[in-house]
């Protein structure tokens, strides 16, 4: 940008994206469906049981119930060391 123009009133990929990561935060911390989705996503790569859990400790400390957020065992991860 330089001195003069104006913000464009469209808001970029990037700031859509992030306002409905935070939604989908919002949401999570009252139906208890959604922060398994949100899991699954964050865990996909996962490979050991300590990174699984701390993404799960993230999503904990975003303060989605720690009563929402299912368990390695409970997602059937056997797959983790």
């Amino acid at each position: 940008m330089y001195d003069g123009d104006t913000p464009s009133p469209h808001r970029s990929a990037w700031e859509e994206a992030m306002a409905e990561a935070e939604a989908m935060v919002t949401r999570a911390r009252t139906d208890p469906e959604t922060p398994r989705y949100l899991l699954i996503l964050f865990t996909h790569s996962c490979r050991s049981l300590i990174r699984f859990e701390d993404q799960r400790a993230f999503l904990f400390g975003a303060g989605i119930p720690e009563a929402f957020l299912p368990t390695a065992a409970e997602l059937g991860r056997t797959d983790l060391i």
